[in-house]
């Protein structure tokens, strides 16, 4: 692990030669200090004792502990107090003994700089004193707050964890005083005595459905939740909500006071984005999910006019299939409603209702009836008009289509065995009366009798 004793800093501070300076500092940023640790207020508190005590102050930026040397005197004697700070980021911890260098750094100062007037030591001095301390990232697992309070202690030992991980859950600064010493805790003002620090923290949990959703504390199912309730629950122990639903699932370690954890904005619900045919806008789309942005709104009604245009061909070759050619109706064209038509068979037992033009029934299945001309009619083969006719004239409900094909000796019947028996099929094309052939009486050509031989022509007279 790499070293990141560069984090720490140290300020001393206090009151010498009756004044309240700086002293010295190895850092810059320790402005935070005259407003969150440094207050006029110090001393007196440090009057109040000539006995040491600390204390831990945290911000959004640093953790500060400090060492309170109350028994101090300036060059003339008068009562005055240093103290001594370390500090890292409010997002690390301590690697060592810090109550234990924190007492090494008093006495440093006291046997070097004595009731001196300046300075008997440089920066670089005082930060070889702490070498042995090291700082690194924490868990997370901290509990921040706002309340102030003070915590009386027998033994340094009992709070050296706490020292380390500058943990004063559910505190934004906390003095640590001996129990034997009284004095200090009276010139705290807003300060409230500690009894022991909060291991749990509350979250709120809102929108929580059990038809749909599951929460687990340490592998452990929570029961009898309301749709909205709070949760005392421990830095450092996960819980997990779980999507039922859709087999999603997340899970917390790390928590700050009161935080809200929605589950229906945790776990959206998934829909998938569909075109609109009621809108005037062709390229609209309706979506229950946030406005999309605008280049994927680009892009998307690119792929859409693509999309309609290849279905219009489509629909085009479809509709060229038969006879004749028939525009596909689009779903935005005006149709107006038309009364259904119902057509009677040639047979006249047969009516057929094409208010579903178009329309297939659920799971149709054709068949094919073929048979020759020469059984149906009385004729070998069918002429034009004869085509025409058959295929103007059958037209039940469930005939899909009807094929005369050359040498027009054969008909072909495709119908829907659904609808349509091809029994019913057989009487609606024997019902079905073609014009009879005509039987032309072809007169034989007239034949010149011979002339007779030597026969003179007669010549006709004239009489005058």
């Amino acid at each position: 692990m790499l070293s990141q004793k560069s984090h720490i800093g140290f300020v001393i501070w206090g009151v010498r030669n009756g004044f309240e300076v700086m002293l010295a500092s190895n850092l810059s940023e320790v402005e935070f200090l005259k407003s969150d640790v440094v207050t006029d207020n110090m001393r007196q508190v440090c009057n109040t004792t000539s006995e040491t005590f600390y204390s831990i102050h945290r911000n959004s930026k640093f953790g500060v502990i400090t060492i309170y040397h109350s028994d101090a005197k300036d060059m003339v004697g008068r009562k005055a107090y240093v103290a001594i700070s370390l500090y890292i980021p409010v997002t690390h911890q301590f690697i060592g003994d810090v109550g234990l260098v924190l007492n090494h750094l008093k006495n440093f100062y006291i046997q070097k700089q004595a009731d001196s007037y300046v300075n008997m030591f440089t920066a670089q001095m005082f930060t070889e004193q702490y070498s042995t301390l090291d700082c690194e990232r924490n868990n997370g697992f901290i509990i921040p707050g706002s309340n102030k309070g003070y915590l009386k202690f027998n033994n340094l030992n009992d709070i050296k964890d706490r020292f380390r991980l500058l943990d004063i859950n559910g505190y934004q600064s906390a003095f640590f005083i001996p129990s034997s010493v009284t004095g200090p805790e009276n010139q705290l003002q807003g300060y409230q005595l500690i009894n022991g620090f909060k291991d749990t923290i509350r979250i709120i949990i809102e929108g929580f459905d059990s038809s749909r959703h599951k929460i687990m504390y340490n592998n452990e199912l929570i029961n009898n939740l309301g749709t909205n309730f709070s949760l005392e629950v421990k830095p450092g122990n996960e819980i997990t909500f779980i999507d039922l639903i859709n087999n999603r699932r997340q899970s917390y370690l790390r928590f700050t006071p009161d935080q809200v954890i929605n589950l229906v904005a945790l776990f959206p619900v998934i829909i998938t984005k569909s075109y609109d045919f009621e809108s005037k806008d062709p390229l609209s789309f309706t979506s229950t999910q946030s406005t999309i942005k605008k280049k994927e709104n680009k892009v998307g009604k690119i792929l859409l006019v693509c999309g309609a245009f290849i279905s219009i061909i489509a629909l085009v070759v479809v509709a060229t299939k038969g006879d004749e050619f028939t525009f596909p109706r689009m779903p935005w064209d005006k149709v107006e409603d038309t009364p259904p038509v119902v057509v009677k068979s040639a047979g006249g037992n047969q009516e057929v209702n094409n208010d579903n033009e178009g329309g297939l029934p659920e799971n149709p299945s054709f068949e094919t009836y073929s048979e020759k001309v020469s059984v149906l009619y009385s004729r070998k083969e069918l002429r034009a008009e004869d085509i025409e006719k058959i295929k103007n004239s059958i037209k039940p409900d469930g005939i899909k289509s009807v094929d005369c094909t050359a040498p027009f000796q054969e008909v072909k019947v495709s119908y829907d065995t659904t609808k349509i028996k091809e029994s019913n099929v057989i009487s609606y094309l024997k019902e079905i009366k073609l014009r009879k052939l005509q039987v032309e009486n072809i007169k034989p050509p007239k034949v010149p009798k011979p002339s007779k031989v030597n026969e003179t022509k007669k010549k006709n007279r004239t009489f005058r």
